[in-house]
């Protein structure tokens, strides 16, 4: 008899959790949902809720997730949080002396993934398109930057090299290209967009190093990658429509350029398992490198909509299970809409 598996899939507080339980359902057996927030919704959508606490406190948080690794014989980790992802990897033989194994790559690749700038560096050795970057630490030389890209009629973005989930992004604009009356009536507020002097009453004259990189205003694709020793599937995915960092319209597109570029990229740094890239189109069409997500993305479960479940066949390679045909029907779209859970006396109700 096939033995039934216990996941733990931790961040069940994430936007995307319900793709994910979609796609891990597929494996059957119990899925143990985690988060640091006891009010995350993925309590009521896994078999189970356990709180733990923030990964920033180390010690306790590897604690606690051991303690419910060894009391429930967890059989894989399945982590959501960037944030978590480093610890998890520099961690996993603890992990294994209790038999769980963790779907997360080697400790160097996701430090490399991670940080935006050595990435680009290692695209630009590959001579896959990045665009122009640097790094700046005062706003002397942000200026000078920003000046550059505004003579070649581009404007700049900014970002912490290391940063997740949109935080710390910056479009750098000029005062004069702003409408704020209209911005105010027709537009929902966000700070995305702002000028030099905005900025600088921010962060100050120095400040931690930002990564400064062109702004492309090109059509935008995230792609789902599996990788294990035996396949390589990359799936670029045309994000149509984004609200808040998140997508909620979508097409498959199998450009091979972006296939390519993710081949060589997943080789370089030696990801494993499920993850992705973002990529964005310039002015010419080319696909520009923006960034890496080395886990599972929000809107993965669209690769498994479209016959290619990436998240479930990456914990099958995780366990040693045999793995499933995946047969891509490029044709697929994904259209978003907001859900929810009401609790009550009566019960659990979803929408």
């Amino acid at each position: 008899m096939k033995k039934k598996h216990t996941i733990l899939l931790t961040g069940v507080g994430a936007p995307g959790v319900q793709g994910t339980l979609y796609s891990l359902r597929e494996i059957g057996g119990t899925i143990i949902g985690t988060d640091a927030d006891e009010s995350a919704v993925g309590q009521y959508l896994c078999d189970e809720f356990h709180t733990l606490p923030l990964s920033s406190e180390t010690d306790s948080y590897l604690t606690a997730l051991t303690k419910l690794c060894e009391a429930r014989q967890v059989d894989a980790i399945v982590p959501q949080n960037t944030a978590e992802l480093q610890i998890l990897a520099n961690h996993k033989q603890l992990f294994s002396k209790l038999g769980t194994h963790v779907l997360v790559s080697n400790p160097l690749s996701i430090e490399q993934a991670n940080n935006k700038y050595h990435l680009l560096q290692v695209a630009n050795s590959l001579e896959v398109p990045t665009g122009e970057f640097t790094v700046c630490e005062d706003i002397d030389s942000l200026r000078t930057q920003v000046e550059q890209r505004r003579s070649k009629g581009l404007l700049t973005v900014v970002k912490p090299p290391c940063g997740n989930g949109s935080r710390g992004v910056r479009v750098i604009i000029d005062a004069h290209d702003r409408d704020r009356c209209n911005d105010f009536y027709h537009k929902k507020p966000s700070s995305l967009f702002c000028t030099l002097d905005e900025l600088h009453a921010i962060i100050g004259d120095e400040f931690p190093e930002l990564l400064v990189m062109d702004y492309l205003e090109g059509e935008e694709y995230t792609v789902d990658i599996l990788r294990t020793d035996s396949r390589f599937i990359a799936i670029p995915r045309k994000r149509e429509v984004m609200r808040c960092g998140i997508t909620f319209r979508a097409s498959l597109e199998r450009d091979k350029q972006i296939i390519e570029a993710c081949r060589q990229l997943s080789d370089a740094i030696d990801l494993e398992y499920c993850f992705g890239f973002q990529f964005k189109r310039n002015r010419e069409g080319i696909p520009i490198l923006l960034e890496c997500n080395p886990r599972i993305q929000g809107t993965m479960v669209m690769s498994a909509m479209a016959g290619a479940n990436i998240i479930a066949e990456a914990v099958r390679a995780l366990l040693g299970e045999p793995q499933h045909s995946m047969q891509v029907d490029w044709n697929t779209r994904l259209i978003r809409y907001w859900g929810a859970v009401g609790v009550n006396e009566s019960g659990v109700a979803k929408i």
